[in-house]
């Protein structure tokens, strides 16, 4: 029973209509840059954001570029400011209204450390997020992890809106 339950949830969410086509917004979130080496150990958050659009080519499968703004973490003595670009691959699973997403690219930052060094490289980046859509706007909920090199762990976590066009 439970098996012919989950295939029917299935079939429900590959029937539903939704989303193709072009879409655009932005996105306000908090970012952690964490760097653990033997001389320099560095832990801290920042506001940031991201203005982002889109193509779903099916209701499953598109593509997502974004501008993010990494915000400056700092510890006190050492801040660190990163901004790029990133391109993504993005699979949908859409439920009805809500869409769970899963995204997988490249980001081009700029990052600088203060007054220390100023670098570019373009490093994975991949993450998961969840969305509402209501007629032509989304609310999206998200976690980004950012491969920058030279850290440990770079990740943004934010909520935002997309309008479909």
């Amino acid at each position: 029973m439970r098996k012919l339950g989950l295939a029917m949830v299935l079939l429900l969410a590959a029937a539903t209509p939704s989303f193709a086509g072009f879409y655009a917004g932005a996105s306000i979130g908090n970012t952690t840059v964490q760097v653990d080496e033997p001389s320099f150990s560095f832990d801290a958050d920042d506001s940031s954001w991201k203005a982002f659009a889109g193509f779903r080519f099916l209701k499953f499968v598109g593509v997502e570029a974004s501008y993010v703004e990494l915000g400056s973490p700092s510890d006190g003595s050492v801040t660190i400011e990163s901004k790029g670009w990133d391109a993504f691959g993005v699979g949908l699973l859409p439920l009805g209204p809500f869409a769970l997403f899963a995204k997988v690219g490249v980001m081009t930052t700029d990052t600088e450390i203060t007054s220390l060094s100023d670098e570019s490289s373009t490093d994975p980046a991949y993450g998961v997020g969840a969305e509402f859509g209501f007629s032509k706007i989304a609310i999206r909920a998200e976690y980004e992890r950012f491969d920058i090199e030279d850290t440990d762990e770079v990740y943004m976590i934010s909520v935002g809106a997309a309008f479909r066009f």
